[in-house]
């Protein structure tokens, strides 16, 4: 297999910095009656230094906007965008989590700009984000305008996406929300203690696969030794062959292992 091509990736943690203008970019926090009192900013900020670390494992070059969510670094939309404006970037990821008026909206969707200026390919990488973001959460897409996969262009081409010229420049961007923490069902992922985790394989997965790059090496989890166990059963069950053990999992493989598992179970 030839070599992957070595990527320039940014990712922008959503929020949790001071504006120009001095006021707090605070971002969402749980509204879904479980009081966690989590807060987006740092959830986010959290999911991105952890994507740092695993594009940088798997060789390629990652840069975060800002690496502290305690406003005690003034940055504007436009000066994320401009930072980032002024590489020759593959990939421009703003990590966010949603929220909504409505308790009962929840999933995920991936945002483009609306400029069409490089919109197949910012399209192309929000929809593998979307693939592998719901395939970790098991979601629905969120919003009915962005389905069937999940991508939607934001009426407003949002900040950081068109701010210091960043929407012409040559690589990629999207703007991913998975979840919402007005929505209980969604807070009680989020409030897992591997949510951040996931929410980095997820990014870091979609990435990749955009890219077109060799597959990844295996990324080592807090629970990889139960993996390995249950990979290893599953194998000696006849229930699946237990590879591709990061990718999502179709309707028709569910519905095929649940029936394998049955028989083994003779329920």
């Amino acid at each position: 297999m030839a070599e992957a091509r070595r990527l320039l990736i940014w990712l922008d943690p959503g929020h949790g910095t001071l504006k120009r203008d001095g006021a707090r970019d605070t971002g969402a926090a749980d509204t879904s009656g479980l009081g966690t009192r989590l807060c987006e900013k740092d959830l986010v900020l959290a999911a991105a230094l952890r994507a740092r670390d695993l594009l940088t494992a798997q060789g390629h070059e990652a840069r975060l906007t800002h690496q502290r969510a305690d406003y005690s670094e003034v940055m504007g939309y436009s000066d994320r965008g401009a930072l980032a404006a002024a590489t020759a970037y593959d990939c421009y990821v703003s990590l966010h989590l949603d929220s909504a008026s409505n308790p009962a909206m929840r999933g995920t969707t991936v945002f483009v700009p609306k400029l069409p200026v490089h919109c197949p390919r910012s399209r192309a990488l929000a929809a593998a984000l979307a693939a592998a973001l719901r395939g970790e959460f098991g979601t629905p897409v969120s919003y009915p305008a962005a389905r069937p996969a999940g991508v939607m262009a934001h009426w407003h081409n949002l900040g950081t996406f068109v701010g210091g010229g960043n929407s012409y420049s040559p690589g990629a961007l999207a703007l991913p929300e998975p979840l919402f923490m007005s929505n209980r069902e969604d807070m009680e992922i989020i409030r897992r203690d591997d949510f951040a985790d996931r929410y980095a394989q997820a990014v870091v997965r979609g990435i990749l696969r955009y890219a077109q790059s060799a597959e990844p090496e295996p990324i080592e989890t807090p629970w990889q030794e139960e993996l390995r166990a249950a990979a290893a059963w599953a194998r000696s069950m006849g229930i699946s062959d237990a590879t591709r053990l990061g990718s999502s999992l179709t309707r028709g493989e569910y519905l095929v292992m649940r029936y394998r598992e049955r028989g083994v179970s003779g329920s």
